[in-house]
């Protein structure tokens, strides 16, 4: 009997370390960055994510302090609550999402048709905090004018993207050669460098709209 729970501690920590250096593979994926790079962005000495990663005969585990400052620094969630059992990665949700009219409430459909019958405008709606502390809080709906020129200081709603991650829709203050957030999103804070090759501004932010229940937009 002590035999076969000894076994199974063994397997439960086995399962525990491949899971977590997955884990630690798709937060590297997700962020773009290298284990030492996380590594001090999380205040986590960098060698303890590279032996824990690159030893194959590592037989420790990461603390669920280190995955927890791992998670909070990147945006990378954890898929059990409290850190201790990451199985599977949940990459980055989405910032944002197009709001399709007939997901808005009647009054709101109103509102927005005008904007939806213009070719020269884009309506979505926040998911995220980037732009927290500029007054933008998820949930509220923007209007984008895909023909205004920003100017410093504009919201702006961009499509970036880099051979690791795909393609995303951010919405950032435009400070060139920067894009910057201003939010309690520690990853969206980190500054973009405007490059041709993987930021295309899709317009400027000219209106936010914040009601009760205004739209709803799948997931």
């Amino acid at each position: 009997m002590k035999m076969q729970k000894a076994t199974a501690k063994t397997d439960v920590k086995v399962a525990l370390r491949e899971a977590q250096r997955k884990w630690l593979d798709d937060v590297c994926a997700a962020t773009g960055l290298t284990l030492t790079e996380i590594a001090k962005e999380a205040g986590v000495n960098p060698s303890t994510l590279t032996r824990f990663r690159n030893q194959p005969d590592h037989k420790g585990t990461l603390t669920p302090l280190t995955v927890n400052s791992i998670s909070q620094t990147t945006g990378v969630p954890i898929a059990v609550p409290g850190g201790e059992l990451p199985l599977k990665a949940i990459h980055r949700a989405r910032e944002a999402e197009p709001v399709p009219l007939e997901a808005a409430s009647p009054e709101w459909q109103t509102v927005l048709k005008p904007y939806q019958d213009e070719a020269r405008f884009e309506i979505w709606a926040l998911r995220g905090r980037a732009l927290e502390f500029e007054g933008y809080r998820p949930g509220d709906v923007v209007i984008v004018d895909r023909e205004a020129r920003p100017d410093v200081g504009d919201v702006v709603c961009a499509h970036v993207s880099d051979w690791q991650r795909g393609g995303e829709t951010v919405f950032r203050l435009y400070h060139p050669p920067f894009l910057l957030g201003a939010g309690s999103d520690d990853a969206a804070r980190r500054p973009r460098f405007l490059d041709e090759q993987s930021t295309q501004i899709k317009g400027v932010v000219v209106m936010s709209l914040r009601g009760r229940s205004a739209v709803k937009v799948a997931a």
